[in-house]
């Protein structure tokens, strides 16, 4: 069950009244930690990419090279056929996250910038909810708290109510 969207816009409305305005555009960050994960074992850690219905980033840039040497650090580029719609590959890849954890059970990810509208973040972050809870055992009982911040703010926590 992802979180309402009421709790995740009144979090995003504290972020920005708490955060003070910067020269840039800053990020909103979700970060997610989790509860009765077996760290040690290989299906309790999290490695992937999500596809965002809205990209998180305007400005993100994707290269094309070639190289053995980003393999061994888990950085392999992902092989696109000859005949494939550069343009779709693209934009798909722009919209992608990564959700990893390393050595704590705690899920960070950049889901939108401070300018883009609440509807379009509230979206993301229910994207990334919804996701984590089908890859996760216990689905919604191992999520054990769920918040927000900008990049240079404090950080405000989201009411774990569910939908109805």
């Amino acid at each position: 069950m992802p979180l309402s969207k009421d709790s995740i816009t009144k979090a995003l409305s504290d972020v920005r009244s708490k955060t003070p305005k910067r020269k840039f555009t800053q990020a909103i960050e979700l970060s997610v930690k989790l509860r009765e994960i077996d760290l040690k074992k290989p299906e309790g850690r999290i490695n992937e990419n999500l596809e965002l219905p809205t990209a998180a980033d305007k400005d993100s840039k994707v290269a094309v090279i070639a190289g053995g040497d980003l393999g061994p650090r888990g950085k392999m580029p992902t092989p696109i056929p000859p005949t494939a719609p550069i343009d779709d590959i693209i934009k798909r890849q722009r919209r992608n996250v990564r959700l990893k954890m390393k050595d704590q059970p705690v899920i960070q990810a950049k889901v939108g910038t401070e300018d883009m509208p609440d509807d379009v973040l509230v979206q993301n972050i229910q994207t990334i909810i919804s996701r984590l809870e089908a890859k996760l055992e216990k689905g919604p009982k191992n999520i054990k708290a769920v918040s927000i911040k900008a990049s240079m703010g404090p950080l405000v926590k989201i009411s774990l109510t569910t939908v109805a």
